[in-house]
């Protein structure tokens, strides 16, 4: 009776602390004026993005490129779940282990294995949702580790745990050489474009797309500022060029911050995406060619900070915003594209 009246006591606990929680951010949505657009976006448009990125190619893409990066902490997975299989069903069958131990352990699998089934049934296996079981699976395999008696078991053990950290100070990117050796220019400099050009992953590390170049950016920002922007000015097209938002000390102007991205996944709400882009009526769009995939730096010639669009433009590209509109000013991999006229396609 004593151990139920617990029970019940923390599980009213509990949910008093969600629906607590819950109530303040419930509050705090309707004092910011946010509850009818939060209510709009996960009933009008999540379930379009859910569509989109719990395709089967999508998700074992994101698994791998997880496993890749995350080496050797995915593999902590292999000794987790039958770790937890047997936390389980010892928790479920009389033993000689103490009741509370057996329920800590047998919640903490149960805990393990509900994640992992939201991350893979309900999820569409990104870094930051595949990462989360990791530290479950920390915590169900280390009270495990203890050295062994047997001579033979002790040097698998320390094989093996060799071998695991090995790989990882192989594989973790804030030990590789070229990095350590900037330690003294990070306390010396600060955070300078130089130096985030260097430290920043580069593509064949795995990451591709968001990755800014700081020095070309700066140089796109220096351009703006001489400018007279207004506040909702300018328009960055891609992620490498959201920067200039904290360069330029702006603001997005428009809630929506990947325009290419918005309009291929949302297709239903594409029609509304590109009204309120041009309602805003922009002025000013920086693009980065790299992130469509047809160069790498424009223009070839670096004196030229407006030159004439490369030769063999697709023409459906050039018919896109904002490839449309005339460029006034580059550099390296990023333009700026002047607005002049009503805005009636986006390229993807």
């Amino acid at each position: 009776t004593f151990a139920r009246r617990s029970i019940m006591l923390e599980a009213a606990g509990l949910l008093t602390g969600g629906l607590l929680v819950g109530g303040a951010g419930s509050f705090w949505l309707w004092r910011t004026g946010a509850w009818t657009p939060f209510w709009d976006i996960m009933l009008n448009w999540d379930p379009k993005y859910q569509d989109y990125f719990m395709r089967w190619p999508l998700r074992w893409r994101h698994l791998k490129f997880w496993c890749v990066t995350s080496m050797p902490w995915c593999l902590v997975h292999l000794a987790a779940l039958p770790l937890a299989g047997f936390a389980l069903a010892k928790a479920t069958r009389r033993s000689e282990t103490p009741i509370p131990e057996r329920l800590t352990q047998g919640l903490l699998a149960i805990l393990y294995f509900s994640w992992i089934a939201q991350v893979l049934l309900f999820q569409g296996w990104y870094p930051y949702h595949l990462t989360p079981p990791v530290l479950l699976a920390l915590t169900l395999v280390m009270p495990r580790i203890r050295v062994p008696a047997a001579p033979a078991w002790r040097c698998a053990l320390a094989f093996h745990a060799l071998l695991f950290f090995g790989l990882a100070f192989v594989t973790h990117p804030g030990l590789r050489p070229q990095r350590l050796a900037r330690w003294w220019d990070c306390m010396t400099e600060g955070s300078t474009n130089r130096l985030k050009d260097q430290l920043a992953p580069t593509p064949q590390q795995g990451v591709s797309g968001g990755a800014s170049d700081w020095g070309e950016l700066e140089r796109i920002a220096d351009f703006l500022r001489n400018q007279e922007l207004r506040e909702d000015e300018p328009i960055c097209l891609h992620e490498s060029t959201m920067p200039l938002y904290l360069k330029l000390n702006r603001a997005p102007p428009l809630r929506f911050l990947f325009y290419g991205q918005a309009t291929g996944v949302y297709r239903a709400h594409r029609q509304q995406i590109l009204a309120e882009l041009s309602a805003s009526r922009p002025r000013y769009v920086v693009s980065d060619l790299a992130m469509v995939g047809f160069i790498q730096n424009y223009p070839p010639d670096e004196g030229d900070s407006v030159p004439e669009p490369p030769p063999h433009f697709p023409k459906p590209m050039a018919e896109s915003f904002p490839w449309s509109e005339p460029i006034v000013f580059c550099s390296g991999r990023y333009a700026v594209h002047q607005v002049s006229k009503p805005i009636r396609k986006i390229w993807p």
